[in-house]
């Protein structure tokens, strides 16, 4: 693997999480998984 490749990889995905934890950007279903398991639950309902 290219070094700069990753490092814009990681610079991509953290300023997705920014952008995420400031509600600029809604979480995509795979994120809304790892995040929030429950809305996927449904024993609760």
């Amino acid at each position: 693997m290219d070094a700069e490749l990753l490092a814009k990889q990681a610079e991509a995905a953290r300023k997705r999480q920014e952008d995420i934890a400031s509600g600029r950007v809604p979480m995509n279903g795979r994120e809304l998984f790892l995040h929030e398991p429950w809305v996927f639950d449904d024993t609760h309902h």
